[in-house]
């Protein structure tokens, strides 16, 4: 008897970034698991699928990368409308793409109905790092979804992918939720206006008679 396969639940995320903070390089190291990585410049977006085993669930992420120039942005924004959930990250030892990390949320944010992200900052391998002091005033509200990550030497990688998975399926299941709460009032004001329209039928017929 052949057993029946469980079909991987389908994600699809997007990394972004300013250039050269990491993200090619975390892209090569999640999907490819390359241990050697040779630095060449993203042209606009690429993209790639794998397969991962998590909370003994299977999951085919999708993954995309992208260019972090700004001459590419309006081309990676056409992208946005297909991600269940972004990774945005700076690098650790470079304050500008810190600084720029605001800007990069609010692309998310704007106009995109599917605005669930995971702030990584990259290259916690080296040193001369931005202290966390300046990179949780930078962050502000959103320090508690940042985390720190290695791709050469993947460090935290698969937790990012974990922590972002969860944030995505909490979030559906909290659509799910308001939706089922939904149709149930729906159904509820539609009996009570069924239930009062046969009581004005009863009525009229009581005083016809």
């Amino acid at each position: 008897m052949t057993k029946n396969k469980v079909k991987a639940i389908e994600y699809t995320i997007i990394l972004l970034g300013e250039p050269s903070v990491g993200k090619t390089t975390f892209f090569n190291k999640f999907i490819f698991d390359k241990k050697k990585f040779n630095y060449i410049s993203t042209i606009s977006v690429d993209f790639e699928t794998k397969t991962i085993e998590y909370n003994n669930k299977k999951y085919l992420i999708t993954l995309y990368d992208t260019a972090g120039q700004e001459r590419f942005k309006s081309i990676t924004q056409a992208y946005y409308h297909l991600a269940d959930g972004f990774f945005i990250m700076f690098d650790l030892t470079n304050e500008h793409s810190l600084n720029a990390i605001k800007n990069w949320i609010e692309t998310v944010l704007f106009d995109n109905k599917n605005n669930i992200f995971l702030i990584l900052g990259n290259k916690d391998d080296l040193n001369n790092k931005i202290s966390d002091d300046d990179i949780n005033e930078v962050l502000g509200n959103y320090k508690h979804l940042f985390i720190k990550t290695s791709a050469i030497h993947n460090i935290n990688i698969d937790e990012a992918f974990a922590k972002l998975i969860d944030m995505i399926e909490d979030e559906n299941n909290l659509a799910n939720l308001e939706e089922k709460k939904s149709i149930k009032s729906n159904s509820f004001h539609l009996k009570r206006k069924k239930n009062k329209e046969n009581n004005q039928s009863n009525e009229d017929n009581d005083k016809c008679c």
